[in-house]
C-alpha cells in the first residue's frame, strides 16, 4: 500500500505540474474544466489523507515525480490536444 500511496501521489503531482506549464502557455488559463480541477483536487485531498492516516508506514514527506513521468504526462497532453 505504501508504494501505491507514493505512486498516486507522484502522479497527481505529475499531472498538477504539467498543467501549471500549460496553463503559463495559455497566459494564466486553466486548461481544465472546473469539474475536471474538483476532481484532481478530490485525489489529492483522499491520497494526501490516507498518507497521513497511514504515516507509520507512508512517512511524512511525499516524492515528488522526476522527468521521466513529466515527460509522460506531457506526452499525453500532447496527444490529447491533437
Amino acid at each position: 500500500m505504501e508504494q501505491g500511496i507514493r505512486q498516486r501521489w507522484r502522479e497527481i503531482r505529475a499531472v498538477e505540474m504539467v498543467l501549471e506549464e500549460a496553463k503559463a502557455e495559455l497566459q494564466g488559463e486553466d486548461p481544465l474544466h472546473f469539474a475536471i480541477r474538483e476532481k484532481l483536487e478530490e485525489a489529492k485531498r483522499t491520497v494526501k489523507e490516507l498518507s497521513e492516516a497511514l504515516m507509520w508506514a507512508v512517512g511524512d514527506d511525499l516524492p515528488e515525480p522526476d522527468e521521466s513521468l513529466l515527460e509522460g504526462v506531457r506526452e499525453l497532453l500532447k496527444r490529447a490536444n491533437g
